[in-house]
């Protein structure tokens, strides 16, 4: 063995016992962030040209889940020369404000009462009842009674389905007189160099203001799976006339009655509710057609229940599954059950010291 080749089994064999680098994976909405992770890990001894020797990373893992209180779940390992952190954010939690228990059922729009119904609490309007938002339409305050006299009142929550009748007034426009684009046929193409993103014009043809975009492709090129930096790209402009159009009345009428029921189908996906009748009104001037449309439609009037906040919470190896984005469960907790067992452990010891 020579000496130059002693020498580098040597180093290797010196830069195989430090840590080269640390890889930093989280899963979650990323409230922790990589660089926190990485600072706390140089603290507990694993950071690039730390000695590998004496590290234990169970105990490093340990030490982030007790200094983040965000991590549900991490892991740390050593695979060669290098450590990956791998963890899991909890989901964030919700503010709660204090609240009454109860609260009364309250329109959130106004519109024509056109049914109630309670599940809990007592209808204070009826059918036919014009309501505005903010007023009450079923109240938690529930009188007791014996026989005709009224002996006290208790709250409940109030619950039940009430719809409304609301009007709204939609437009469709179609002018007379208008203009549209014609192709001609003529083309001009241009051609550029994309390197990592950077594109590089080779070919740009001049005076393209009449052009309008037809295609833009790109060429890719690839070895194997291997996709090579470097495309080609070729964009199409094809030349138009601006022409002078005149719609007949009639052609005008139908396409502000087609625009208008546009409107209309958006306006039922936005509320959820139901059309009840519909007039129209038709104003024709030399420029335009409007159709004006008088839409009544039946629409459910949500709820305001001032219930306390209910805290949902997730545990279990499925719950991260179940919920990814985090927008499901208040809490994740892994260890709910032990938790609950401890308490169950505190409280059956502590009844036994009594005796």
């Amino acid at each position: 063995m020579s000496q130059t080749e002693g020498f580098c089994r040597r180093n290797s064999f010196v830069c195989c016992c430090y840590v080269h680098n640390v890889d930093v994976y989280i899963e979650g909405n990323e409230r922790i962030s990589k660089e926190d992770i990485l600072y706390a890990c140089e603290k507990n001894g694993v950071a690039p040209g730390r000695l590998k020797d004496g590290i234990d990373f169970y105990k490093v893992g340990e030490s982030l889940m007790i200094e983040f209180n965000d991590i549900s779940w991490i892991a740390v390992h050593l695979d060669g020369t290098a450590v990956t952190v791998r963890l899991v954010e909890t989901i964030p939690k919700k503010d709660y404000v204090e609240k009454e228990e109860y609260k009364d059922y309250v329109a959130d729009r106004s519109g024509t009462i056109v049914s109630i119904a309670a599940s809990s609490g007592i209808t204070v309007v009826e059918p036919g009842d014009e309501v505005s938002d903010g007023d009450i339409l079923i109240s938690s305050t529930v009188p007791l009674k014996d026989g005709e006299t009224q002996i006290g009142e208790k709250k409940v929550c109030a619950d039940g389905e009430v719809y409304a009748e609301r009007k709204y007034e939609l437009e469709g426009i179609s002018d007379i007189n208008y203009k549209k684009r014609v192709v001609t046929g003529d083309t001009k193409t241009a051609y550029s160099v994309i390197i990592n993103e950077n594109e590089i014009n080779i070919i740009t043809p001049s005076d393209i203001d009449s052009y309008a975009l037809k295609t833009d492709d790109r060429i890719q090129f690839r070895i194997g799976d291997y996709v090579i930096p470097f495309s080609i790209n070729k964009k199409v402009y094809e030349k138009y006339n601006i022409e002078k159009c005149v719609r007949t009345e009639e052609e005008a009428q139908s396409l502000a009655d087609r625009r208008l029921d546009e409107e209309l189908a958006r306006l039922l996906a936005d509320t959820g509710g139901e059309l009840s009748e519909m007039h129209r009104d038709i104003l024709i001037n030399e420029n335009n057609v409007t159709i004006k449309g008088y839409v009544y439609i039946i629409e459910k009037i949500k709820k305001e229940l001032n219930m306390q906040d209910l805290k949902v919470i997730a545990t279990g190896g499925l719950a991260r599954v179940i919920d990814p984005e985090g927008t499901i469960f208040d809490v994740l907790d892994p260890y709910l059950t032990l938790k609950g067992l401890r308490i169950l452990y505190e409280k059956n010891a502590k009844d036994k010291s009594e005796f």
